[in-house]
């Protein structure tokens, strides 16, 4: 006898794998989520120490989504975390073709900044700002969906960049791909 289920969710879904670690009963699900999107590497602790000293006094769950994350920083959110003295979410994108441009769009659902590096942007000085917050994010096994009330001035612009670019793409099936 199997059993089947439909389930209905809106949001902006990404194919991402999450540590399961963070997840208690398969996901990690959240609301009222501060997000930080970085375009780099979080090389040590000490660039996300005041994120993590803040957190550590709200309990607000944060997501940061980032390159990667140096294993020093993934072990010290990840020990924190099992103690239940901090709420975040590491989210490691990696660099490849079917992430070059996938943090551009996380920033644009979660109405955020994207902090890079490109632009002379510091993570430790920007982590002092005031992140973005979203309505819910859902991060499972099968990838993360954010939720997000705000009104987004920005998706439909950059959806509307994304389908142009995407129809100019048409005699490149990769590129066609990639743009869907």
């Amino acid at each position: 006898h199997v059993d089947s289920s439909v389930s209905i969710s809106s949001g902006f879904n990404f194919d991402i794998n999450v540590d399961k670690d963070y997840f208690s009963g398969g996901s990690w699900k959240r609301l009222d989520v501060k997000v930080f999107v970085i375009d780099g590497f979080i090389e040590s602790v000490g660039e996300i120490h005041h994120l993590l000293e803040k957190s550590s006094g709200t309990k607000e769950p944060v997501v940061i989504f980032a390159r990667n994350f140096s294993e020093d920083v993934l072990s010290t959110l990840k020990y924190n975390f099992k103690r239940g003295t901090l709420d975040i979410l590491p989210v490691s994108v990696g660099f490849d073709e079917n992430t070059l441009n996938i943090l551009n769009d996380i920033s644009v659902c979660c109405n955020s900044e994207l902090v890079s590096s490109l632009k002379g942007d510091l993570i430790s000085k920007l982590i002092k700002e005031e992140p973005s917050e979203v309505h819910r994010v859902l991060a499972s096994s099968s990838g993360i969906t954010i939720s997000n009330k705000n009104k987004i001035e920005k998706l439909s612009s950059h959806i509307k960049y994304l389908t142009e670019k995407r129809d100019l793409s048409i005699s490149s099936p990769d590129l066609y791909d990639i743009y869907s």
